[in-house]
């Protein structure tokens, strides 16, 4: 099982889900970065053992830049946060189709719990 960890900023939260997602996933298991060249080049190269993709988006900016790379992230399974829990932010995210979908402003603790439900299922 490998993981992809999306974290485009490098700040007090995302680097606490970084510390929680890699005690679960094992360092060459978990392929984190942090911007949105790097995240879509990988994307482009073969994704063998890729099972899950973690996406963090602080602001809406951060948002909207994963739409541009929508079609990469077609029939992945995808744990996706998004900035707010807004009634238009939550129809957009559930475009790129998410396993499951919480936001920044939520308690993060479902995510590992989460995580480690959808790597038991594999």
């Amino acid at each position: 099982m490998k993981g992809i960890l999306y974290l485009p900023n490098d700040w007090g939260i995302a680097d606490q889900l970084k510390d929680l997602l890699e005690a679960m996933i094992p360092g060459e298991k978990l392929e984190v970065f942090r911007s949105l060249e790097t995240f879509s080049q990988r994307f482009r190269q073969p994704l063998d053992e890729m099972d899950i993709a973690v996406l963090l988006a602080t602001n809406h900016e951060e948002f909207a830049n994963l739409f541009s790379i929508q079609h990469l992230l077609k029939d992945r399974r995808i744990i996706l946060i998004a900035p707010d829990q807004k009634e238009e932010t939550v129809a957009l995210a559930h475009r790129l189709r998410p396993r499951h979908l919480t936001s920044f402003d939520d308690d993060l603790s479902t995510v590992p719990m989460v995580l480690s439900k959808m790597l038991a299922l594999k």
